[in-house]
């Protein structure tokens, strides 16, 4: 349900024209498998929006994405699974991904999910990006801190806040068992982070 709410929050606030979304599976691997669970909650989301369209691309599998084929879309919601091994996300070898810059740049509106992706890039935490770098240039992290659970004393994250001004914003999302291994970043100047990661001082980066 948190997945949907998002979805539609996303929607509402950065897609208010959008009809085609593509929800990418680039989790090929975990056990067990997340990803109809995140599927579901994305067509539930889709379903409140009439005149939405729902594409999937399963990562590894179909044709590999072009730069022509994803800018037909409106939203990009790339999940990367549980634990970021080997995502096509970065290339399987750990490098940076051009089509994501290329999005990114033409102003795409993208929505990257799924905990672990930064530390599989990047290595254990912490880490500094700076100008060039492709973490702080298209993602816009200034600083990987760590994990929830890893890097907080075994504690876990137990809920995010809202920093935006709107009616249309979900004030705060909580987990009953508080999760684990979520990437926590300090944004770089001029990026806006959508949630505060409490009850630690880090924050889940999602690019304006």
């Amino acid at each position: 349900m948190k997945t949907a709410l998002l979805v539609l929050f996303f929607i509402a606030t950065h897609c208010a024209f959008a009809q085609k979304v593509l929800l990418v599976d680039d989790d090929t691997y975990s056990k067990p498998d997340h990803y109809p669970r995140i599927k579901n909650a994305v067509a539930l989301a889709i379903s409140e929006k009439s005149g939405y369209e729902l594409t999937e691309y399963i990562a590894g599998i179909d044709d590999a994405l072009k730069l022509d084929q994803a800018l037909s879309y409106n939203l990009i919601i790339w999940y990367c699974g549980n634990t970021g091994i080997g995502t096509h996300l970065w290339n399987e070898n750990k490098t940076d991904n051009t089509l994501i810059a290329q999005l990114v740049n033409e102003g795409v509106n993208l929505w990257i999910i799924g905990n672990d992706f930064l530390l599989n890039r990047y290595g254990n935490a912490s880490k500094e990006f700076v100008e060039g770098d492709f973490a702080y240039d298209i993602l816009g992290v200034q600083t990987l801190i760590g994990e929830s659970k890893k890097n907080d004393g075994d504690i876990g994250l137990s809920f995010i806040v809202s920093n935006t001004v709107s009616d249309l914003s979900i004030d705060t999302l909580r987990w009953d068992d508080n999760l684990w291994y979520a990437d926590a970043c300090v944004v770089r100047d001029g990026v806006q982070s959508i949630y505060t990661m409490l009850p630690m001082n880090m924050f889940l980066v999602v690019k304006a």
